[in-house]
């Protein structure tokens, strides 16, 4: 008879539950990551048409593996390795809901105000991040020069979206107080959450096939194969 979960916990499409206050590899699913983003709207939901936090994921990785793969300091394996941590950044909101970056600012706020030093949103999460990139053999915490290309390609994806999600209104930057780089070039085009789920699962497949592979069998068709997608 299989053990009870740690309450509380969270129910998922594949019947497992993933325990929120100690979740771990075993209670991962890449179907209920891939299946969880795809159906999450990004914004919370204010945008032009269904743009899901699973598109995002993967806008986010193809920009994060370009920029790794024209740094001569990256090898062509490590560009992999760091386009699957791109790729899983936003993967604990497959469990927990994509909270929006002005609530969760509130949120510290006011655990700050009421003298609380501890981040419960932030607590959540990376308990959540740890479990999953045991899930997939991933280093961590994430290495920080890794942080550095992720976060900057998560802006990069972030002033293309304001450009093509989002109806046109006040700048987010006065919630960031940074300015944002330049859009990327090629308009984003939302995808059903069906189509998403692909795309994502397609890039899941893509950045762990050719990570474990030796370099000459997939530079081209691995490469292409994610930025297509």
């Amino acid at each position: 008879m299989a053990s009870s979960p740690e309450r509380p916990f969270v129910r998922t499409r594949s019947g497992r539950a993933l325990s929120l206050s100690n979740p771990k590899a075993s209670e991962v699913h890449v179907d209920d990551i891939a299946g969880g983003l795809a159906k999450l709207c990004r914004f919370a939901g204010q945008t032009v048409a269904h743009y899901s936090v699973a598109q995002h994921s993967v806008l986010v990785a193809q920009i994060t593996t370009r920029a790794a793969e024209n740094d001569q300091f990256w090898d062509y394996r490590k560009s992999r390795v760091i386009g699957l941590h791109a790729l899983l950044h936003d993967s604990p909101e497959a469990y927990l809901g994509d909270v929006t970056w002005p609530v969760k600012h509130m949120i510290r706020g006011v655990e700050r105000r009421n003298g609380s030093m501890v981040d419960s949103l932030l607590l959540i999460d990376t308990a959540i991040h740890k479990a999953i990139y045991e899930y997939f053999g991933l280093e961590w915490p994430i290495p920080l020069a890794f942080t550095a290309l992720i976060k900057n390609a998560d802006y990069v994806a972030l002033a293309t979206e304001c450009r093509d999600v989002l109806t046109p209104g006040p700048d987010l930057t006065m919630n960031l107080r940074i300015p944002l780089p330049e859009p990327e070039s090629k308009k984003i085009e939302p995808l059903r959450w069906e189509l998403a789920e692909r795309q994502f699962m397609d890039a899941i497949a893509a950045l762990t096939t050719a990570r474990d592979a030796p370099e000459p069998a997939y530079v081209g068709a691995g490469r292409l194969a994610l930025a297509d997608l």
